[in-house]
């Protein structure tokens, strides 16, 4: 099960209210999306925001 099919996680919550600030024209541009812990999916959901995939993180 993945973290955006898994509802206990609550993608299906956090989907639309990304989806939302997106439409607002003040924010558009000044916004973007950062996913931890995940690469980019063969189809990414539309975030409607610049989106960076950041699959893992190294300790320096």
């Amino acid at each position: 099960m993945t973290a955006t099919s898994d509802r206990w996680k609550g993608f299906h919550l956090l989907l639309p209210a990304i989806k939302k600030l997106s439409q607002w024209e003040i924010w558009q541009h000044k916004l973007e999306l950062v996913v931890f812990g995940a690469s980019e999916p063969v189809n990414p959901p539309d975030f409607g925001l610049k989106t960076h995939y950041l699959y893992q993180f190294s300790k320096m």
